[in-house]
């Protein structure tokens, strides 16, 4: 029931920023993230500042499902945003490793970082860190988890 309650607290931390802002550009986004984990990334905005960001990623030889909340708040620019999120994540280690048994992981993610939208263009980049603790299997606090996405934005 830890793990139930972990997942809980991020979801509810990270829809607590959420209020009226300036809108993000675009309604929804798929990108590639390189970095750890490295995947393919689907965001899709639900109000003027709050997301649902789904990564289908590869890491330990197997592969996992990543869905976040975010919070998105424009800084400085009007084409910079700072983001915040949490959620949770499933699936497995070990998947394409031929003298190992799969092992199944989940766990709560939590994801910090910023984009940058370029004018003009469907494109974005952001960079964030992701940590994550795996509540599954042997529990570990998960950090080594920075990346880099690049978004082909869709209207």
């Amino acid at each position: 029931m830890k793990g139930f309650a972990a997942l809980r607290f991020s979801l509810i931390f990270s829809l607590a920023f959420v209020s009226v802002s300036i809108a993000q550009p675009y309604a929804y986004s798929v990108g590639l993230r390189v970095g750890s984990p490295n995947g393919v990334s689907i965001r899709s905005f639900m109000g003027e500042q709050a997301a649902l960001n789904v990564t289908a990623a590869y890491r330990q030889e197997g592969l996992r499902a990543i869905a976040l909340a975010e919070y998105h708040s424009e800084i400085g620019r009007s084409d910079t945003y700072f983001f915040i999120g949490g959620g949770a994540f499933a699936g497995y280690n070990r998947l394409f490793h031929a003298e190992l048994t799969p092992q199944f992981t989940a766990g709560a993610a939590a994801e910090i970082g910023f984009e940058y939208v370029f004018p003009h263009s469907p494109l974005s980049v952001s960079i964030d860190w992701m940590p994550a603790y795996q509540l599954s299997g042997q529990r570990a606090f998960i950090g080594n988890t920075a990346g880099l996405t690049a978004r082909l934005l869709i209207d």
